[in-house]
């Protein structure tokens, strides 16, 4: 290490995330909260922290997000963090929902999904329907 040339300042900064899952319910029940699930890997030099303006967000329009925290410490660079996120809806449909990874103001992974909305009525019914 005493031989190696020396760099004067600030290493650059990499911030890289890749997601290795994202999973999140095919089918909701109205009013009732489901489960999506979260998985990345921490591929940059920097240590991912909220106080540093990490950020995991979930969103979309008609898609109810609960609370949740997406760690309580650092994210060391190598390492992988699995977020669970409650989510729900109160109508029945397709709803289109975005999960992103925010390091500052930079979105260093985003994935996007779809989830269907349905009534236990609607269910029964359509599960009556595959019988008949």
């Amino acid at each position: 290490v005493k031989n190696l040339s020396k760099t004067r300042g600030e290493p650059h900064r990499e911030d890289i995330a890749t997601i290795i899952a994202a999973d999140g319910p095919k089918i909701l029940i109205t009013n009732l909260n489901g489960e999506f699930k979260l998985k990345l890997k921490n591929e940059g030099n920097y240590l991912w922290s909220s106080e540093n303006g990490f950020v995991v967000e979930l969103f979309g329009e008609g898609i109810i997000v609960g609370d949740f925290v997406w760690s309580d410490r650092e994210i060391y660079p190598g390492e992988e963090l699995e977020v669970s996120i409650p989510i729900k809806t109160k109508e029945k449909g397709l709803f289109n929902y975005s999960i992103k990874v925010i390091d500052g103001a930079s979105v260093i992974a985003q994935r996007n999904l779809v989830v269907k909305s349905e009534t236990y009525l609607s269910l029964l019914i359509d599960g009556l329907q595959a019988v008949f």
